[in-house]
């Protein structure tokens, strides 16, 4: 599955789930689960998705804090985390992030 670049809404609930594709995710280059009743936490393994430039998570149901690794997704244009349950501050590691051009 090297040639596979986005990743829509599956109907899974659980980002957990997801992220133990560990192996499809390193590839991807954007990762869209919008309204998609996603709950938990967000794993910090989300730092590994190197090659990721839009991240949509909005308007799910997840909680806990941002973790810092998302600082490390050095090509990441777009950040969306609006409409969760999330708590904390936004990581510092973000305000790093040189490509990021939108961050809801």
């Amino acid at each position: 599955m090297e040639n596979l670049s986005e990743l829509f809404a599956l109907g899974i609930d659980t980002l957990r789930v997801i992220f133990s594709l560990y192996e499809l995710l390193t590839h991807i280059t954007s990762f869209v689960m919008i309204g998609n009743q996603l709950s938990g936490t967000i794993p910090s393994e989300i730092g590994s998705m190197k090659n990721l430039e839009y991240l949509s998570l909005n308007n799910n149901t997840l909680t806990g804090t941002i973790p810092s690794e998302i600082g490390s997704m050095k090509n990441l244009t777009f950040l969306y985390l609006d409409f969760n349950d999330l708590v904390g501050s936004i990581p510092t590691e973000i305000g790093l992030m040189e490509n990021l051009s939108e961050l809801f």
